[in-house]
């Protein structure tokens, strides 16, 4: 398992990983001709992590799937919601404004779900 920081400490910056060793976690950086390299134990590492330095990566690909599920049902309401709405128009039960509104917000509203997906899967 890799753990992200999420807040600088020492030379470790948002975004670097500590992976995953025979003994612990190691962050190996490289600057011109020195590298600095930065190991904890898991006791130490669990430390940076309660006290909000690092997180584990495998929270960040729960929280996607999360994001994912969510977006699906979004996305599955608003089509049932602009079908009903298509279909009051058809009717005649509401007016051309009320059906101009809907298709707007339909239309915004997928395409910003469709973005975040695509931001998800990439």
């Amino acid at each position: 398992m890799d753990y992200k920081v999420i807040k600088d400490f020492d030379f470790a910056k948002k975004g670097d990983v500590f992976t995953e060793t025979e003994n612990g976690y190691t962050l190996t950086k490289e600057s011109g001709n020195t590298k600095y390299t930065m190991s904890f134990n898991d006791n130490y590492l669990n430390e940076l992590v309660e006290d909000g330095y690092l997180e584990s990566n495998d929270k960040k690909d729960t929280t996607l799937e999360e994001i994912k599920k969510f977006v699906d049902t979004m996305t599955k309401q608003y089509d049932e919601d602009y079908n009903k709405v298509s279909e009051a128009y058809a009717n005649q039960e509401i007016p051309t404004c009320v059906k101009v509104e809907a298709e707007t917000v339909y239309y915004n509203m997928t395409k910003l779900l469709n973005k975040i997906k695509r931001m998800i899967n990439e």
